[in-house]
């Protein structure tokens, strides 16, 4: 059961860097204006949310944080339906950031489940 556990979490490591590359992606199309800006909040909000959630579930919850800030602050920018201003933009960006560096961070071995005695729950 260890093991099928420790594959979850290093399956969840690799899909957390799909996914803030994804969210750059939004953040880029956001600043070119090569899309909807609308769409592309609204794709990284579901991305974010997605990684605050899961994140927090496989041990990681310095990169749920980060996510969580992230998505709070999509979701004003959304709400004021502002999305070409350069400080939200640029603090969007900088919580993006924040959210990279912690996902860079997590490898299986720094969950709090990695080594989990699960006979014991």
């Amino acid at each position: 059961m260890q093991d099928q556990l420790r594959a979850l979490i290093a399956k969840h490591c690799s899909w957390l860097s799909a996914q803030v590359a994804d969210i750059a992606t939004c953040m880029d199309n956001l600043k070119s204006g090569d899309s909807g800006g609308a769409a592309d909040v609204r794709k990284a909000i579901e991305l974010t949310h997605q990684i605050s959630g899961t994140s927090g579930s496989m041990g990681f919850r310095a990169v749920s944080a980060r996510a969580l800030e992230l998505e709070e602050h999509l979701l004003e920018i959304e709400k004021m339906n502002d999305f070409h201003d350069d400080a939200r933009y640029a603090r969007a960006r900088s919580l993006l950031g924040l959210l990279r560096d912690a996902a860079g961070g997590a490898t299986p071995e720094n969950s709090s489940l990695y080594n989990v005695d699960l006979a014991r729950l």
